[in-house]
């Protein structure tokens, strides 16, 4: 039956949200089993989207929402009250079944109470800048390389107090731009400092840095130079901190920096309807501002997408796959497939489609799928896209056959490897970490949790994978590897379980000792010092300590073989003129004990000059040198290419140089291909050393800026292949972010020769 339209009433839709039907209760509780009140309290799923969030009572008690699968559970800190206590352990976790049936789950935490130890410092009121402002702008982190510290903000008097464990930090300063006030100040160059038991109090107020100078620049529309407004374009340094501006009616930005190299971008403005803007972005740049000189302007030009490119992902049975948890991205086609820039990056819809803007041009196509996804990644594909007289797109395949879209197919994967972690013959419990699976005969990864009871189980693709692990954690504390000594190539069929277990062995041997001053053989209280063992050979194992107060370390490996042992010193004992201590071979037939590793200030040096590619000398170059005892040390050259390198005599020393040079507003490096011996056995110095660099035979890959969602899993992919996976809720923001952007820096400079 028909009706007529004005007969009709149409009324408005309603959507019903059914009570979720599994949770997470338990405590948190400090070891004297005191209840720790408002810690957040984190959970996130190990296999697609899903993430929760909430706080503990004031008993400590937490409630939380969760749902089907397997979940990851933690405890943060709370981001504006100032707390004693850490929690530093691995995640906790739990499994519900993938129903709708009421399940809950407990799981209780155990948080360390600080040991007394705390940094109080202050930091310098700028000229305008109330000590309110400031409070709410500025940010003091503490943290180890490890990862290990704590953070706050400073007080109504600019005065902080923030507590740590024993250890060494760097401690660094976050400005924050948005108030206008402090757009011209930056944070100041990061310091290393040694925290003990008590209250480390430093003795002068931190003064922001000035942004005294200005980086102007433009974002056009480079088929008309067109200026484009409400673009955002930022700034970053290490040195500097971060600074952002908005582009006016006419494209132009201009930003407040201070010296030092800096990384340039912008990000486009959404649209009104949440779409992408029919641009193509290009990749950041990097500039590096010196005292004295002019500083360069940065432009950047944008391609209009005419074309606009649509497709879809099936599954075997032809229809579109919804639900999916992936991603689609496009980049730029090269011959060599090497370092082609990433020019769109969509999510696919909960209908299995997608779409992009682009512009006429070669394409390879692929796809990234969250962890856990079930289907493995499909190869990438060539597409042609071209526009036609009418201005519409023609989509070519890699036959150049006209198609409608871009497709793929994935199959689900029904290959098993499953396998038990086992130590001396028995199975083993209580390990937290995951077993990795990459592809061997073709592309893909997979990875999987450890389960409790020490089990894991890898869905895949046929083919040959090579197996590997983490264990980031051991409830028993046994002190087991982290990682095998070397991968196993495991071969899936189709269908069919493959067994594979991994049988471990405890690091229950050690070796132990002090590192000690050669000049009077006490020991490096003053710092600490990282404390390196390395066996090779079939059975390879590496692993590394911090000294502690008494600059004593002991470290846990496994028994047999010979071993070279090592510590890396500070940055601040290098600039007193001590070298890494000479590597030691040790027999560990038996447990080694009272290892003196010996540390001294060099007696000879290097003199010499770098040279460019030109011929002319180069400033600002690293000349690094090493001896084959393992100790090393580097400068930096002067302004006009000469350098003096502390070293010892009695060895040969090998000499090498590296450099970034700002050319045309980007920074390009240049290394010298081999390194220069001087042998200093029978003298104290060596001059007129000349280091001549050359263009390396690699091109570095471009920069990556992304923003993402940090409740969200999260997945991208870099210009040199390299992919990058942040699961929702893993990383520790306010539950008020939604949004937090990503810089990716390629670096060739450093790196170990």
């Amino acid at each position: 039956m028909t009706f007529e339209t004005e007969k009709v009433r149409v009324s408005e839709p309603f959507i019903y949200l059914a009570p979720p039907s599994k949770s997470i209760t338990g405590r948190v509780v400090d070891k004297d089993n005191s209840p720790i009140a408002n810690a957040e309290v984190v959970a996130w799923r190990e296999e697609g989207q899903g993430w929760s969030s909430t706080f503990t009572a004031d008993d400590g008690s937490y409630d939380l929402v969760a749902g089907p699968g397997k979940w990851e559970i933690t405890i943060y800190r709370p981001h504006d009250t100032r707390v004693d206590w850490f929690y530093e352990s691995a995640p906790r976790r739990v499994s519900f079944a993938n129903d709708t049936k009421k399940e809950s789950k407990t799981k209780n935490f155990v948080v360390t109470r600080g040991s007394g130890g705390k940094v109080v410092g202050s930091i310098q009121l700028p000229n305008g800048v109330s000590a309110t402002e400031l409070s709410q702008y500025v940010y003091v982190d503490i943290f180890d390389p490890e990862g290990r510290g704590n953070w706050g903000q400073p007080d109504q008097d600019g005065k902080f107090e923030i507590p740590l464990e024993p250890g060494e930090y760097e401690l660094t300063i976050w400005v924050d731009s948005e108030l206008k006030k402090l757009k011209k100040y930056g944070s100041p160059m990061p310091r290393i400092i040694r925290v003990g038991k008590n209250t480390l109090e430093l003795p002068n107020p931190i003064s922001l840095v000035s942004r005294d100078k200005t980086l102007t620049g433009k974002v056009t529309i480079d088929t008309t130079g067109k200026g484009l407004p409400n673009v955002e374009v930022w700034a970053w340094s290490d040195e500097g901190g971060w600074v952002s501006d908005t582009t006016n009616v006419n494209g132009e930005y201009s930003l407040s920096i201070s010296s030092g190299r800096w990384e340039i971008g912008y990000d486009l403005p959404m649209a009104e309807d949440g779409s992408e803007l029919p641009y193509m972005p290009s990749p950041p740049k990097r500039v590096r501002i010196k005292e004295g000189r002019n500083i360069p302007t940065i432009d950047f030009t944008v391609r209009p997408a005419g074309a606009k490119i649509d497709g879809t992902v099936y599954g075997v049975t032809n229809s579109p796959l919804s639900g999916l948890d992936a991603w689609i991205y496009a980049r730029e086609y090269s011959e060599d497939d090497e370092y082609s820039q990433v020019l769109a990056d969509v999510p696919l819809t909960s209908k299995g489609t997608f779409s992009f803007p682009s512009v006429p041009g070669k394409y390879w196509v692929g796809m990234w799928l969250s962890p856990g996804s079930g289907y493995s990644f499909p190869n990438e594909k060539i597409y042609t896209v071209n526009l036609n007289d009418t201005n519409a797109t023609v989509l070519l395949d890699e036959n150049d056959t006209q198609v409608s879209e871009i497709s793929f197919t994935l199959a689900e994967n029904d290959s098993i490897i499953s396998g038990k972690f086992s130590l001396s013959g028995s199975d083993v419990t209580g390990l937290t970490g995951e077993v990795y699976a990459i592809r061997v005969d073709g592309d893909g990864w997979q990875s999987t949790a450890i389960e409790d009871d020490g089990t894991y189980k890898l869905v895949l693709a046929e083919g040959t994978w090579a197996l590997d692990y983490y264990i980031e954690a051991d409830a028993s504390d046994r002190k087991i590897p982290a990682h095998p000594a070397q991968p196993i190539t495991v071969k899936s069929v189709a269908s069919s379980t493959v067994s594979q277990d991994f049988t471990l062995r405890t690091a229950s041997a050690s070796i132990s000792g002090k590192a000690i001053y050669e000049s009077n053989g006490s020991a490096v209280v003053e710092s600490t010092l990282y404390i390196w063992a390395y066996r090779d050979g079939n059975n390879e194992y590496w692993d590394e300590v911090k000294t502690d107060e008494n600059c004593s370390f002991s470290i846990p490996v496994l028994p047999g073989g010979f071993y070279e042992v090592g510590a890396l010193i500070p940055k601040d004992l290098r600039d007193e003129g001590y070298l890494d201590a000479a590597v030691l071979r040790v027999d560990l037939s038996s447990n080694v004990t009272d290892l003196n590793l010996t540390i001294s200030r060099a007696n000879a040096y290097i003199l010499g000059k770098v040279l460019g590619i030109d011929g002319n000398s180069v400033a600002d170059a690293t000349v690094y040198a090493w001896a084959d005892d393992g100790r090393e040390n580097h400068v930096t050259t002067d302004e006009n290419g000469d350098f003096n390198v502390s070293v010892s005599s009695g060895s040969v020393w090998h000499v090498g140089a590296e450099v970034e040079i700002d050319e045309n507003d980007t920074i390009n490096f240049y290394f010298t291909d081999y390194e220069t011996d001087v042998d200093l056995r029978s003298a104290n110095s060596k001059s007129g050393l000349e280091l001549q660099l050359k263009a390396p035979t690699f091109e570095l890959p471009e920069g990556v800026s992304v923003t993402f969602d940090p409740a969200k899993d999260f997945v991208t992919k870099l210009p040199d292949g390299s992919e990058i996976t942040i699961l929702g809720g893993s990383a520790n923001f306010a539950s008020d972010v939604t949004e937090v952007r990503l810089v990716i820096t390629p670096t060739a400079k450093g790196l170990s020769k």
